[in-house]
């Protein structure tokens, strides 16, 4: 690993004392230049962190740059740390503990996704973040992600100020990466956020998973089979079942209807009814109402007046 050197800066106290005084003084900083292999993100927090081309130092820093500056003792202790070394890390002021368990290396100056990861690994194995935090990094809504919400697959207790949920239901369709953090799956994240928005901005949530092109009908169908019982299960069916094959009509204009009408609450229709020999672009049995508008396109075999638009009453 290459070097080099900066001449002429001035330091006011020493970075370790190791029992000795300290004075202003020059000092020379090292500073280390990409090895082969190397980021340049993962070479400066090597620099920061005060290592030198140790093997472990290295694989710690590019672990750190990986994963938005941040590391669970977990992962310390694979790469070789022992309690005492981290100790020794935090006193001299490289580590610096996030939560239980986790740190920042090098500073706390993170990123948003370093806060969120954080959350992450200290909810411990299998933990996803979610709900607001994973509305805002799959990109499905602006809200901040702090309070970090994370859900766990078993009980965990509160930790500081981590919003912990559980669920007992997810599976690994659940389950995504995304910018290298663990995140429930965008129909898993809508079920979540579902319990705890308005309708409106539901709908919102979804239609922009469909701009990202990452709707997908069958995801959520399969997490709404597993999950009847969850609070945002009944507002999500609503909110989905405009997509259902039986509502996928003829017309771009019969299907924003039953946007408008799902988004007012109103009863869902019947589509295509046929009734008394004329075919109604929508019907409410109960209500024995139906309503038929003009069409671009004529179907072939339909008469000018069943193409009139036209309110009936049977």
């Amino acid at each position: 690993m290459g070097v080099g050197r900066v001449q002429g800066l001035r330091s006011s106290s020493c970075w370790a004392h190791r029992g000795r005084r300290c004075y202003s003084q020059s000092v020379k900083l090292t500073l280390l230049s990409p090895g082969r292999g190397e980021s340049s993100g993962a070479v400066e927090l090597m620099a920061l962190m005060g290592y030198k081309s140790s093997t472990a130092g290295q694989q710690l820093a590019a672990l750190a740059h990986r994963q938005h500056g941040v590391v669970s003792i977990r992962q310390l202790q694979r790469l070789g740390y022992s309690h005492k070394s981290v100790r020794r890390a935090i006193a001299a002021g490289r580590l610096h503990r996030l939560h239980q368990g986790v740190f920042a290396v090098g500073h706390t100056n993170l990123s948003l996704q370093g806060r969120c990861l954080a959350g992450v690994l200290a909810s411990g194995p299998g933990s996803l973040l979610s709900h607001f935090s994973a509305g805002w990094l799959l990109g499905l809504m602006a809200t901040r992600p702090i309070p970090v919400h994370v859900t766990t697959p078993v009980p965990r207790k509160r930790r500081g100020s981590l919003r912990v949920h559980r669920s007992g239901t997810l599976i690994d369709a659940d389950r995504a990466l995304e910018q290298g953090i663990p995140v429930t799956s965008v129909a898993r994240t809508a079920l979540d956020l579902a319990a705890g928005i308005r309708f409106r901005t539901l709908r919102r949530v979804i239609r922009r998973s469909e701009e990202l092109e990452v709707f997908d009908l069958a995801d959520f169908r399969s997490v709404l089979d597993r999950n009847r019982g969850h609070r945002g299960a009944s507002r999500l069916a609503r909110a989905v079942a405009v997509y259902e094959p039986p509502r996928f009509t003829r017309s771009e204009l019969e299907r924003e209807f039953l946007r408008l009408i799902e988004t007012a609450g109103l009863p869902m229709p019947s589509t295509a009814f046929l009734v008394a020999g004329y075919e109604l672009d929508v019907y409410w049995p109960e209500l024995r109402f139906g309503s038929n508008w003009t069409s671009t396109k004529p179907t072939v075999g339909t008469s000018r007046s069943r193409r009139t638009a036209a309110v009936t009453r049977t």
